[in-house]
């Protein structure tokens, strides 16, 4: 049987389950736990006592950090009833895992700690008066004939407490596992390797801009000549077709005229000819329109020897 709110505060009133705890705290089924004093992984570890009259109002656990947190309660369950150590909702959705959930045994009286983990890629701040974990108290159906008293631990102070697990912290690593110095420690040497990287690209690049202005340097007067002479021959080879070509028109102009003239005296002669062979009337008529032809052909001939100029 789970005990209830009003169950839990009734056993606080009588002196039983938490010790200098607040009544307010007990909901859901449950008691919920604040921290007291909070103690960082590693030899250079801080502890901060929230406890303190000028201690800070919170505390920023780093990604993949360890930190221990003393709870700023005690317990002391009678021989009937056990408990479920158990982190909040609240903790969990963040990624701040409670790494040592277990069970409270019958019989013990004294502090609790939260061993937490950082899991999240964020840091996560516990405040003072914070809600952390909570116990979940069930009855048994009998008294414990083993109780947890039976050991020395039982009715440990807080300053015991806080020995053993500051020396714990100090003990262990800063991060779970070593993972955030391994990675800091990668990203390190990849960083060097980056910056060595860049830096071998750009005396390459360098290099390959000094050989290439030097081959340009050295192309340059070949590079000129072949550009001049080239513009030189294309200009006189333009001078040279603009120079020849009356000369070639007069050379086709000759044979043109003497071949029009020739064409159109033949022509003439072939019409007196037939002149002599038809009626005087006709060949009057006819010798009208020759001379007309004639006419029109003399004026296309003078047109080919003098063309208009463009």
């Amino acid at each position: 049987m789970i005990l209830s709110d009003d169950t839990i505060r009734e056993l606080m009133a009588n002196g039983e389950l938490i010790l200098d705890g607040n009544p307010e705290n007990a909901r859901y089924g449950s008691y919920r736990f604040t921290a007291a004093k909070l103690y960082h992984g590693g030899q250079d570890g801080k502890v901060v006592d929230f406890s303190q009259v000028t201690a800070p109002h919170e505390d920023v656990i780093k990604p993949g950090e360890y930190v221990w947190v003393r709870m700023a309660e005690q317990v002391c369950l009678p021989l009937n009833l056990t408990a479920f150590w158990w982190q909040t909702n609240n903790l969990s959705r963040k990624g701040l895992v409670l790494m040592n959930m277990s069970i409270v045994e019958p019989g013990y009286k004294g502090p609790l700690s939260c061993l937490f983990v950082n899991f999240s890629q964020l840091p996560i701040s516990i405040n003072i008066g914070q809600p952390l974990a909570k116990l979940v108290f069930m009855k048994l159906d009998r008294d414990s004939v083993s109780p947890f008293r039976n050991n020395q631990r039982s009715g440990i102070t807080f300053d015991e407490y806080d020995h053993e697990i500051h020396t714990e912290a100090l003990q262990r690593p800063t991060t779970f596992l070593q993972v955030t110095e391994e990675v800091t420690k990668q990203f390190g040497l990849l960083e060097q390797k980056r910056i060595e990287a860049i830096k071998d690209i750009e005396e390459e690049n360098k290099k390959l801009l000094e050989e290439n202005k030097k081959a340009f340097e050295q192309n340059i007067p070949s590079a000129i000549r072949k550009s001049v002479a080239l513009a030189a021959s294309a200009l006189a080879f333009l001078i040279i077709v603009s120079a020849a070509t009356p000369w070639i028109q007069s050379l086709f102009r000759n044979d043109l005229d003497k071949y029009v003239i020739g064409a159109v005296r033949s022509e003439f002669a072939n019409r007196v000819l037939f002149q002599g062979t038809v009626a005087s009337e006709q060949a009057e008529h006819q010798q009208r329109e020759l001379l007309q032809k004639l006419e029109v052909l003399e004026v296309r001939l003078k047109a080919l020897e003098n063309p208009k100029k463009p």
